[in-house]
Formats: C-alpha cells, structure tokens, sequence
C-alpha cells in the first residue's frame, strides 16, 4: 500500500505542475489549480501516514521472529505466480494430512481406547501361574535332607456379578466413541479444505477482475488527460480518473493480497509448506 500511496502522490504531482502551466499560459481557472493542490496534499498524508503504518507492520514482524522491534525488517515479495492457480490444479489429499494435530489427537484417542477394550477382554481370562520350590535341610532326621515342589496354579474369577463383563461393554463403548471423534475430526479438516479451496477461488476470480479494472481505469485517465489537454475536460476531471484508478490498484493489491492468504490457508489445511518454494517440494 505504501508504494499505491507513493505512485498516487507522483501522480496527482504531475497533474498539479501541469496545471500550474496551464494557468500561466491562462488556460485554467485559479480554483482548479487550487483544488489540485489540495488533492495533491492529501495524497501526501496518506503517503505518510502508509509509511507509519508499513514502518509499525516491520517493527511487528521483527518482534514476531525473535529479533529487536528497532530492527529493520523487509520481507521478500513472493511471487504470485503459485497462488494465482485455482484449488482446481491443487492436490486436495496433502500429504501432512495425517499430521494434523487435532487428527493425531483423535487418533490416540482411538488407540488409547482399543487397548482399553483388551485389557478389559483380558480380565475375563484366566490366570496361570507355575509354581516351583526347592527346600534343602540338614540336622533334622525326620524331614528330607532335599525336597522339592512343583505346581500349577490357576485362578479364574468365575462370578463376580458380571463386572468384567460389563468392564468390555463400557470399554467398547468409549473406542467407538473414540472412533466417533476422529470421523468427526476427518470431516473437519474435509470441511475446512473445502472452504479453503472456494476462498482460493473467489480470490482468483476476484483478482481477475480488479486486474481488468485497473487496464480500464488506466486507459480511462489517459483519455481524460488528452482531452484536458485538449480543453475538452477539466482539471476535476482527470483528478477524479486518478482517483479512481487508485481505487482500482487499491483493490487489486487487496485481492492479491486474498489469494496469497488463501493459498497459504489451503497449504496449511493439506498439510504442506505455508511458503513453497519454487524448484522445491510442493
């Protein structure tokens, strides 16, 4: 915005110099040439007052990145090359999917619960412990000098009023709970990518139209200009084209703006890279 700023400001500067020669050769009103001027005056504040605002946007990332909010930073321009495809030629299964951390999530919970049910499926079975003890006495006639013992013992709680019974129901119970909510997470993210991908394409489109508004604010302000020059229009006239073709790079820059946010959106949902790199992995 600041260059949008900046590249309105040169504009209107130009209009208003020539104005100014327009007057001298008695070719324009007074008051035209004072409404350029303050037009112009305007458009400077704004200039400084996207200046302060980029300055403040800098000093943020810095802090965000872990440096000094008095140190410079300039972010690189990303191409916009990528971003302008539409969810049409982008992969909708990525491949950090799985990675999620809600789904991971969801998926421990599955796996936590299904051994729950094994656990409580092994309380039902029962227990078998072998059993073996060797016993060596000297001195004492009446008892062997060695003995030994072997043995199996088996314990099976055959009644306790069902409660391992019931243990594998409730068990059962809460995995398929628990497979519930990861459905439920994988519908989320299938629901998320969606959106994602109808916001990259009403991006899309919506640059392509405020690309074509600026071709025709441009040509639009070229002829007002020649007929200003030509004494067909006025002054107000070719500041209301630069005005308007301001509007128009306004909104392009805010559309490109959606589509880099989009794509980024829908990078983050498939679980690739916010930021791809070109020559690299997607």
């Amino acid at each position: 915005m600041t260059e949008l700023a900046r590249v309105q400001a040169r504009t209107i500067e130009t209009h208003v110099e020539r104005a100014r020669r327009f007057l001298e050769r008695e070719l324009l009103a007074r008051n035209d040439l004072l409404e350029a001027e303050v037009r112009f005056a305007g458009a400077r504040a704004q200039l400084i007052q996207a200046e302060g605002i980029a300055r403040l946007a800098r000093a943020n990332l810095a802090v965000q990145i872990g440096l000094s909010s008095h140190q410079e930073v300039w972010p690189a321009d990303l191409p916009l090359g990528a971003s302008t495809a539409t969810s049409s030629g982008i992969n909708r299964t990525g491949p950090g999917t799985e990675g999620r951390p809600e789904l991971a999530a969801a998926r421990a919970q599955v796996e936590q619960a299904r051994a729950g049910v094994a656990i409580a499926q092994s309380q039902m079975l029962p227990e078998v412990n072998a059993l073996f003890q060797g016993r060596h006495v000297d001195g004492v006639y009446f008892e062997p000098v060695n003995a030994w013992f072997a043995g199996v013992e088996l314990k099976w709680n055959i009644w306790e009023w069902g409660s391992s019974y019931y243990a594998i129901d409730a068990a059962r119970a809460r995995a398929q709970q628990a497979e519930a909510g990861e459905a439920r997470a994988r519908q989320g993210l299938q629901l998320e990518t969606m959106q994602a991908e109808i916001e990259l394409d009403t991006a899309t489109a919506q640059l392509q139209v405020a690309r074509t508004s600026v071709a025709q604010a441009e040509q639009n302000l070229q002829i007002v200009e020649h007929r200003f020059e030509q004494q067909a229009a006025t002054s107000t006239d070719v500041l209301d084209a630069q005005v308007l073709l301001h509007a128009t790079r306004a909104r392009t820059a805010s559309a490109e703006y959606a589509v880099r946010r989009a794509h980024v959106r829908l990078r983050r949902v498939q679980g690739f890279d916010l930021v791809a790199i070109e020559g690299g992995s997607p």
